[in-house]
């Protein structure tokens, strides 16, 4: 368990200074951001790269916090802030894939890159909710987003209201689908560990 009285930025200050400006100011200066991430099924001899537009307008705070933490260099009491070298945790075929959990690697671990704290939800209105390929938040109730992300696979306008979309697949979706075909399980538990090999904005 985490302390989150530790400083966010106690393992390189210039560093993670640095992160966060620049995540902030793509945010607040950009209206289409895209972001690249590339996954690896354990076994695999070939990444699968899928291509994300972010749209920081609406959403300059929940861009900015996933900007940075594709960018890494940020620490909480220690432990690495960063989505690369992280492993999705949950995965259902034809509805989902989770993550973000770089420090449990359950669900349990999400942080922000707002001191690790709990952030409101911006807007709902960023990305209609009526199509696949949806970039989120994934939260347990109103206004506690942190790190944690699911992308959708098929379309779930259900979500509205319940989690922020920031975001969507606009290169390989089909790709992810394959992915949580092979990967996936009706539970949700990865039949096959799935890393997150590199990401960040392109």
């Amino acid at each position: 368990m985490l302390d989150n009285s530790c400083d966010i930025l106690d393992h390189n200050f210039v560093t993670a200074i640095l992160c966060i400006n620049l995540a902030q100011g793509m945010a607040d200066t950009l209206e289409i951001i895209k972001c690249s991430m590339s996954f690896e099924i354990e076994g695999s001899a070939k990444p699968v790269d899928v291509v994300f537009e972010l749209y920081p307008k609406l959403l300059p705070k929940t861009c900015a916090n996933f900007l940075a933490l594709c960018l890494g260099g940020l620490s909480l009491c220690g432990r690495k802030m960063q989505y690369k070298n992280s492993y999705l945790h949950e995965i259902v075929p034809d509805w989902c894939v989770v993550g973000g959990d770089f420090l449990n690697g359950n669900g349990t671990g999400g942080r922000s890159i707002f001191h690790g704290n709990e952030f409101e939800d911006e807007s709902f209105h960023a990305v209609d909710y009526d199509q696949a390929g949806l970039l989120c938040m994934l939260s347990h109730g109103p206004n506690t987003n942190t790190s944690l992300f699911f992308v959708t696979l098929k379309p779930a306008e259900w979500i509205n209201k319940l989690y922020v979309a920031f975001g969507k697949v606009v290169e390989n979706l089909s790709g992810l689908r394959a992915l949580a075909a092979e990967a996936g399980s009706c539970s949700g538990i990865p039949k096959k560990p799935v890393k997150i090999l590199s990401c960040g904005p392109m």
